[in-house]
């Protein structure tokens, strides 16, 4: 059984299939011979290798997969302060997803300050109207902050006026428990001539 981990180990088949895995000849092994010495050091290699292909997966903002990694070396008995960090990293990642997805209509927020876009030059002289769909974080300082094209139409016209005048607006910062907090939005900017 320790052979057949070591194999899988090295071939990669880390979890998969379930009953020809690495994981599973180290499971087997420690059922029938706990006592075992190579035990402790094919948990760690195990360990270290679910932990990195976690990494990998975070670092392509994959977070369930992540996650799904994170569960299966605890579940092996992995413990390590790299396996530590990468929950950390995981947890910031599920918090910050949340915080993207956490979005709400500019018309909630509490707007102190807007500056009206620039209407392109060309747009005017061929009469051309549209709109322009944004997203964007108001800080804890009530500043507008990484915004973000969703839709535009028509597309490439009004998408840089509007983001740049975006970027001047304020609002009252968002209050979470009593506390200045970042908040997503979104909101649609209009361009009509004669406005």
């Amino acid at each position: 059984m320790l052979k057949s981990a070591e194999l899988r180990l090295s071939a990669g088949r880390l979890v998969d299939p379930a009953d020809d895995s690495a994981k599973h000849y180290l499971t087997a092994l420690r059922a029938v011979d706990p006592q075992n010495t190579a035990l402790a050091q094919l948990t760690q290699d195990l360990g270290a290798r679910l932990v990195a292909k976690a990494r990998s997966a975070l670092a392509s903002q994959r977070v369930d997969e992540a996650r799904g990694w994170l569960d299966q070396a605890g579940s092996i008995g992995y413990a390590s302060p790299e396996l530590e960090a990468a929950r950390h990293d995981l947890y910031a990642a599920l918090a910050h997803q949340h915080f993207l997805g956490d979005v709400v209509g500019a018309n909630q927020l509490v707007l102190v300050k807007s500056v009206q876009p620039d209407y392109p030059g060309r747009a005017r002289n061929r009469s051309i109207e549209g709109w322009v769909d944004l997203e964007f974080t108001v800080s804890e300082s009530g500043a507008v902050t990484d915004v973000a094209v969703r839709d535009a139409n028509p597309r490439g016209v009004f998408e840089q006026s509007a983001t740049e005048a975006l970027l001047q607006w304020r609002y009252k910062p968002v209050l979470r428990d009593s506390k200045p907090a970042a908040q997503r939005a979104r909101i649609r900017i209009r361009f009509a001539l004669g406005e």
